[in-house]
């Protein structure tokens, strides 16, 4: 008989949403019975009310996962089944840069929401295990106890979806010679993600390398209400939030993007745009290249800005030669190593655990 798992999650930002996405599916194809339990959540008291009522039905599944970071008070209550956290980016941390940089609404719920975890965290709390999507977030989030390590994946049944969509918006000849650029910054407030401010050094430094005109994209959702804003360089083009489409049609029109983390682990929109076939470029830092899963010849990849900046300008210099390589390569890369079925086994092994 199939096991039956409950999912419980507050309303989450885009990122943590395309993970639970991510797992929820891929659950699903392994022929559990998941239950999806999402918390509504305007303020932090109304959220863990609508959690504690979910008690007597918890019971009933073989294991509940919680999302997005933080194990609500019903993990304390229910015994019968097994509980899990599923931990996303550096929660602390982000936490903190909530309460420092937010509007008054972000602060206020990013406080309650670390009071809770430093309140609980403090007691002696079970859980069966975690997830991270790596051991460097591991490590930051100080996780304890049983730990599986599941790096950021493609659903398999996805992965004709990009394959379609990069066939429909197959990249045509670049007329004009203006090469693109993209990028992503995040809602999250993190050390571990190359920032806007950064970014635009990037683009800066990169216009007195490269011969040809390019156009440096960069989406950055927190500013999202200064939309297309100007900026001082013609070439660099800040964007709010796209939606889906725009989002992934201005990926497949790219010649590059730019993954923002700086530790070994490579984000959903990277994943996104390498099965688009569009090359991926990244900075991970000294003390993290021992634990990446991919190689330069997957994509480009340096350890500071000033070294990713002088590839992407070979890069862009000779993208003739480079583009198609690298295409091939980032997709391969994706398909032998982050979708569903290479990376399930330990989280499978412990569903099937008694």
């Amino acid at each position: 008989m199939s096991k039956k798992i409950a999912i419980v999650t507050p309303t989450t930002n885009l990122g943590v949403r395309m993970a639970l996405s991510q797992i929820y599916k891929g659950l699903r194809s392994e022929n559990y019975h998941v239950n999806l339990l999402v918390l509504q959540d305007p303020t932090i008291p109304y959220l863990i009310y609508n959690d504690l009522k979910n008690v007597k039905h918890l019971e009933d599944f073989d294991t509940v996962l919680y999302t997005g970071s933080i194990a609500w008070p019903s993990h304390m209550l229910i015994s019968g089944p097994k509980k899990a956290l599923f931990i996303h980016g550096f929660i602390d941390v982000e936490l903190i840069n909530s309460i420092r940089y937010g509007s008054l609404r972000v602060k206020f719920g990013a406080s309650s929401l670390l009071v809770y975890k430093k309140i609980f965290s403090s007691w002696l709390i079970k859980l069966d295990f975690s997830i991270c999507h790596s051991l460097t977030s591991r490590e930051i989030n100080k996780v304890t106890g049983n730990c599986i390590i599941i790096p950021q994946f493609i659903i398999e049944e996805d992965v004709e979806f990009y394959n379609a969509f990069s066939r429909l918006h197959e990249k045509a000849e670049n007329t004009n010679d203006i090469i693109k650029i993209v990028t992503y910054t995040s809602l999250a407030r993190s050390p571990r993600l190359l920032s806007r401010k950064r970014l635009t050094i990037l683009a800066k430094r990169l216009s007195r390398l490269v011969k040809r005109k390019f156009v440096f994209y960069i989406i950055d959702p927190i500013n999202s209400t200064k939309s297309s804003q100007a900026t001082d360089s013609d070439y660099i083009k800040i964007l709010g939030c796209l939606p889906r489409l725009q989002y992934l049609k201005l990926i497949a029109s790219s010649n590059l993007y730019i993954e923002r983390g700086l530790d070994e682990e490579i984000g959903y929109g990277s994943l996104e745009a390498g099965l688009i076939s569009t090359p991926i470029a990244k900075i991970t830092l000294s003390r993290f290249i021992s634990r990446q899963d991919y190689n330069r010849g997957d994509l480009l990849s340096a350890t500071s800005i000033e070294s990713l900046t002088e590839d992407i300008a070979e890069y862009i210099n000779n993208i003739e030669h480079y583009e198609p390589q690298y295409r091939k390569k980032v997709k391969n890369f994706i398909l032998s190593k982050r979708v569903w079925r290479r990376v399930k086994k330990p989280l499978i092994e412990e569903l099937e655990r008694d």
